[in-house]
């Protein structure tokens, strides 16, 4: 019978880029994904709950990995105004990372 050798592929070691990771704490409203999408086509929703001042409500935290500031603190913004929230969290964090 035919036999057939495996062949040994070498993969390239993935290489880990520089990136930025936004996030958006804010109140859980079904808004976020129309607001959100104007501005980025990818991201993502983490929902939960949360404390403000002392009182518990429903949260979301948008994930958001772009290079572009000022969008993401335009979104922000855009939510605060939507919802008529007193404030926006909005955290920054360098990252590395890389698709496999």
């Amino acid at each position: 019978p035919y036999k057939v050798e495996p062949v040994q592929v070498q993969e390239r070691k993935p290489k880990f880029e520089p990136a930025h990771l936004y996030r958006i704490y804010t109140e859980d409203r079904t808004n976020l994904p129309y607001l959100v999408i104007s501005y980025f086509e990818g991201y993502t929703l983490i929902r939960g709950q949360g404390y403000w001042q002392g009182m518990s409500e429903q949260s979301t935290i948008i994930e958001i990995m772009t290079d572009n500031e000022w969008d993401v603190l335009t979104v922000a913004r855009d939510i605060k105004r939507e919802n008529k929230q007193e404030a926006v969290l909005v955290t920054k964090q360098e990252i590395e990372t890389v698709l496999v």
